[in-house]
């Protein structure tokens, strides 16, 4: 399909999600990388679980520079589908992140096309975090099926479409907000609930992001304290500390590193003097 002129990712993707006949996609950029054996072990998975919508493999990650995929974790909690079963019912999903942070990212994931279609397709509010949406309201209400290793990677590269919005302050703060918007809509309050339960399914927007975005919302802030809660709870989890204990310690430890920021200060006057 060729556009007359261009229409950017999103209008792109909705088109060509319109046109196609399948009943499955997968959005991938044209620098992703899939391994020879992504559709057939996706579509084994999905054949064994007919109820299932979606089915997710583990993400990992290239560069121009370094063409080997690594697997995006930060911890062992991070992106790990290690002993997920073929297939987690919709509760199953939910209760997967008390322990679990999950990305469920467009490039490794197929779609029922059908209930994409009915969700309106992707939002262009959402930008860089359309495909993350769609995947996650379908998981949750429908279940999704899990291939727990990697078949496929997306590039990071400095100038993509993501990095592109994420360098802009103002567009990043216009998409968080615009997610918590999306949420509060009558035909997501099941989903907000559960995110509200679970403000895990959040964190791959980036607390960063989050916080920033979420602050100058007020009308949004009880979302807010949920995350940023579930935040410290669980970095306190990862330090096997007391949650109490691990915020004694941060603020013992900022305190700590004003007074000796004023005294290396003073110490230059005095030195300047």
């Amino acid at each position: 399909l060729k556009n007359g002129k261009n229409l950017g990712v999103i209008r792109s993707i909705n088109r060509a999600l319109n046109e196609s006949k399948c009943d499955f996609i997968n959005w991938a950029a044209s620098d992703d990388k899939v391994l020879p054996n992504f559709v057939s072990l996706s579509a084994a998975v999905i054949e064994k679980n007919p109820r299932s919508v979606i089915c997710m493999s583990e993400l990992a990650v290239f560069t121009s520079e370094n063409h080997e995929f690594h697997h995006r974790r930060d911890d062992a909690f991070v992106f790990d589908l290690t002993g997920c079963p073929s297939y987690l019912p919709p509760k199953d999903v939910a209760d997967w992140h008390r322990s679990h942070i999950l990305w469920i990212s467009g490039n490794t994931t197929f779609l029922r096309r059908e209930l994409v279609l009915d969700m309106g397709g992707y939002m262009k509010s959402l930008e860089w975090h359309a495909d993350w949406f769609v995947g996650m309201v379908l998981a949750l209400r429908y279940g999704m099926c899990v291939v727990p290793e990697v078949l496929a990677a997306l590039r990071e590269k400095p100038g993509s479409y993501s990095q592109q919005g994420l360098t802009s302050f103002k567009q990043t703060v216009a998409v968080i907000q615009n997610i918590a918007t999306t949420l509060y809509l009558p035909e997501y309050n099941d989903i907000l609930r559960i995110v509200k339960k679970y403000p895990c399914l959040l964190s791959p927007l980036s607390t960063q992001n989050i916080f920033i975005g979420l602050i100058l919302a007020p009308r949004y802030w009880n979302l807010l304290i949920n995350y940023l809660w579930w935040h410290l709870k669980y970095h306190a989890y990862l330090s096997r500390q007391n949650i109490w204990l691990f915020l004694l310690e941060r603020s013992l430890a900022k305190i700590a590193n004003t007074c000796i920021g004023g005294l290396k200060n003073m110490t230059v006057k005095a030195f300047n003097y």
